[in-house]
């Protein structure tokens, strides 16, 4: 109890420093067109009680293609820590930086702390149960992800493609004392024989060649009205497939009245607005008409925090009055606190010529393109 008041005191010496302060990771497909048709077999490996190390990447595994395998791809992660010192689980656990080297690449394309993953962020939960808590509490999951312990227990079977070799590391955060954990990964490789490899409900099979790209930004500060580039790419086709996003903002939670946008293509224009970073073709596709129906909610998520297949809402407190379920943040509600997930396997956001998915802190009512009524 002790610990938890004095890391609630930390936070309340902080101060706002900005009016929005966003993490996000998003993950996306590019590919060409053609098929092919494959036989499988499994490969991976559990790796018990080793030791992370702060700043010290640490190797875990590496695997390359059995001759004759077409391609592979990681469809199991698990990680949890687990002893070497007195392990503080909702502040430390799942913090630690893994990275996934695809086909010898030096710089790591995909990168992600388990709890960013499974779509929590890196927010402490409150304290309490149930729907008066600031978190989802375990166990809870999806199809592709699950959160299934109170104690750590981080599990990710997204399908994540590779031509030749796949590399995992580990390392913690700098502020994070050394402790021992443990992790699986597992994955299958195919030749020509069987099954397409990688089949999305609202698209269908991926094609040959399709690659992963994972787009991060950090600690990204947004003006009242501002836009946020949760993608922004100038080049490539694919699709948006998926994100986890958390956000810092005012305590009245009125940054969920943004809306969601969607610009292709974008390329290199020097159209865009020098202002606002926004690229020529705004509106776009306009996604949603605020914040909470982009994931399929409503009145600042009225109902409480919620994990479905392909949509959640993990985290979130603000002022302890909109919605009644919501619980004040430690600072006493000054500011909110929000984490949530969106898989669009069902609902692909396609692209060609770039792309931006733009989130507003906030919004204002303008004329619709064609028709009545306001977007």
């Amino acid at each position: 109890m002790r610990a938890r008041e004095e890391r609630e005191e930390k936070r309340k010496g902080r101060g706002i420093t900005c009016y929005l302060e966003q993490k996000a990771m998003v993950i996306l497909l590019f590919f060409s067109f053609t098929s092919l048709s494959y036989a499988q077999r499994t490969f991976g490996t559990g790796i018990p009680d080793f030791t992370f190390y702060p700043a010290q990447e640490l190797l875990l595994y590496n695997y390359t293609l059995s001759e004759g395998a077409a391609f592979g791809y990681i469809n199991h992660f698990w990680n949890t820590a687990c002893g070497g010192r007195n392990i503080n689980y909702e502040s430390e656990g799942g913090t630690a930086l893994f990275r996934l080297y695809i086909d010898g690449e030096s710089a790591a394309s995909i990168e992600f702390t388990p709890r960013s993953a499974v779509g929590l962020g890196p927010f402490v939960p409150n304290a309490g149960t149930g729907p008066s808590s600031g978190s989802l509490q375990e166990p809870w999951g999806n199809e592709i992800f699950q959160k299934l312990s109170d104690m750590d227990a981080f599990n990710l079977n997204l399908k994540i493609p590779f031509y030749k070799s796949v590399r995992l590391t580990a390392e913690l955060p700098p502020n994070v004392k050394a402790y021992d954990s443990y992790t699986i990964i597992r994955g299958v490789e195919t030749n020509a024989e069987g099954e397409p490899p990688i089949i999305l409900p609202g698209y269908g099979a991926l094609p040959l060649g399709t690659r992963m790209l994972q787009v991060r930004q950090n600690n990204v500060s947004v003006d009242s009205l501002g836009f946020s580039p949760i993608v922004n790419i100038t080049e490539g086709s694919g699709l948006v497939y998926a994100h986890a996003i958390s956000v810092v903002g005012t305590g009245d939670m009125t940054f969920l009245e943004g809306c969601f946008h969607l610009i292709t293509p974008i390329g290199r224009s020097a159209a865009f607005d020098p202002k606002t970073g926004v690229g020529p073709g705004f509106p776009g596709v306009v996604l949603s008409t605020g914040t909470e129906d982009y994931y399929s909610s409503s009145f600042y998520f009225h109902a409480g925090l919620y994990a479905q297949a392909d949509v959640g809402v993990t985290h979130m407190c603000g002022l302890n009055k909109n919605p009644p379920w919501m619980k004040s943040c430690p600072d006493g509600g000054k500011q909110g606190e929000w984490s949530a997930y969106r898989v669009h396997d069902r609902d692909p956001l396609l692209f060609s010529g770039g792309v931006q998915l733009l989130m507003r802190n906030g919004d204002v009512e303008g004329p619709m393109p064609y028709g009545s009524g306001k977007w």
